[in-house]
């Protein structure tokens, strides 16, 4: 996997295009579904990552995947201070139906608005995915 050379740089912009990169990785986790894509975007510890990284999995279990981007990121903005790199999400989830291998419906998101921090560690060369809530 390709980070992006923006979501590479090692300044507040730079943040803000990883993040957005992260959640791109996500929706193709959830829409393939592929197991694999979050775990080296996210620090060992992080929870986020292993909850997203869960749903993958369970995903790729039961041959099920979501019939379209689950959600979209609408804005990204790198919050100043801290001992981490914060950046401030909106995100759009959008309605959409997770299907079977028959392309039956078995659960729909809701669509809803909701705002959410994550905070990056910079490490390696490159940001890491240190949580989100």
């Amino acid at each position: 996997m390709e980070i992006p050379a923006a979501a590479r740089a090692h300044t507040p912009a730079g943040a803000e295009a990883f993040v957005k990169f992260f959640m791109d990785q996500v929706s193709t986790a959830w829409t393939k579904p592929q197991a694999g894509l979050i775990p080296p975007l996210g620090e060992p510890d992080c929870l986020s990552c292993q909850s997203f990284e869960r749903t993958a999995s369970d995903l790729v279990a039961k041959a099920q995947r979501y019939e379209s981007r689950p959600s979209t990121t609408i804005s990204s903005v790198a919050i100043e201070g801290g001992p981490r790199q914060m950046v401030h999400l909106v995100i759009q989830q959008h309605e959409v139906d997770v299907v079977d291998r028959a392309g039956k419906t078995v659960l729909t998101d809701k669509s809803k608005r909701f705002a959410v921090n994550a905070e990056l560690t910079w490490r390696g060369g490159r940001w890491w995915l240190y949580d989100m809530g």
